[in-house]
């Protein structure tokens, strides 16, 4: 499942060579090849790099999820974490009562 993803993954993002992505990553043509044909998997740090390069989360990329997060969602939530973890933990039940509010709101439309 992997390889699929990756594949389909550099493909959409405009024609994305393997080359390209894997200066972008900083290893060689050869093993972008090799994980798109399912020979070898990279390893934990080049999964996040390709999780945060895609926008996706690492499941996805695994195949252990089927929905891809949408473009913006990544980067928004790692902010919201930042944010939460800064607030008092008065405000942080707060804001979990309101995004659980907005859930739930959400599901009813």
């Amino acid at each position: 499942m992997f390889a699929e993803r990756l594949k389909s993954l550099r493909k959409s993002k405009d024609g994305l060579s393997q080359a390209k992505l894997a200066d972008e990553l900083g290893v060689t043509q050869q093993a972008v090849g090799r994980w798109e044909k399912g020979l070898n998997m990279p390893d934990n740090a080049i999964l996040v790099k390709l999780a945060d390069y895609f926008h996706v989360t690492i499941d996805y990329l695994q195949g252990r999820e089927e929905k891809r997060l949408p473009f913006v969602a990544l980067p928004v939530v790692g902010n919201i974490i930042k944010m939460f973890a800064a607030l008092s933990p008065q405000k942080q039940e707060q804001a979990a009562s309101y995004i659980a509010f907005l859930a739930q709101d959400d599901k009813k439309a």
